[in-house]
């Protein structure tokens, strides 16, 4: 079943449950890229001490957001200001 979601036998990677789908769980280097269909991309950018940079390829009309911005929640000011942090549709 895994092998079905993308997972090569030299990939580590699992499929885990939450209440309401499924999340693939992988391992990716730097420059590395996963796709999401036919023309969603993410890739690896950056992997640092406190976190990790990637960058998201997508199709106008398609919003990308940071999940504190769509819940209201931000809640540093300096995540608040990192730029570009919305893409994509209208805000």
């Amino acid at each position: 079943m895994v092998a079905s979601l993308g997972c090569h036998r030299r990939q580590r990677c699992y499929v885990a449950r939450t209440f309401t789908s499924t999340m693939l769980v992988l391992s990716r280097k730097v420059g590395q890229r996963i796709l999401i269909g036919d023309k969603i991309a993410v890739t690896v950018v950056r992997v640092g001490q406190g976190g990790v940079r990637i960058g998201i390829e997508a199709p106008e009309g398609i919003e990308v957001v940071r999940e504190e911005l769509k819940l209201g929640n931000d809640s540093t000011s300096e995540e608040r200001i990192a730029a570009p942090s919305r893409i994509g549709a209208p805000r």
